[in-house]
């Protein structure tokens, strides 16, 4: 995105957004939203993406992480 000028200061805006899917990642909407708040917080490491909910994810060393660009 071009950045927005606001007098002196130059503004950029990014989105971060984390996704999961009913009922793959959770039965109700507060397991849903727990999954989609750490598939947000693994897109804002890397900035301006968006990840599919993974249970990789829950763990901290994991492996087998595959990138947004595998199609998830």
């Amino acid at each position: 995105a071009l950045p927005f000028q606001c007098g002196e200061i130059s503004l950029s805006i990014t989105a971060s957004i984390g996704i999961s899917l009913y009922p793959t990642d959770g039965a109700d909407f507060q397991a849903l939203m727990q999954a989609a708040d750490i598939a947000m917080y693994h897109s804002k490491r890397e900035r301006n993406r968006f990840w599919f909910y993974g249970h990789w994810m829950e763990t901290e060393n994991s492996a087998a992480k595959p990138s947004p660009s595998d199609g998830l």
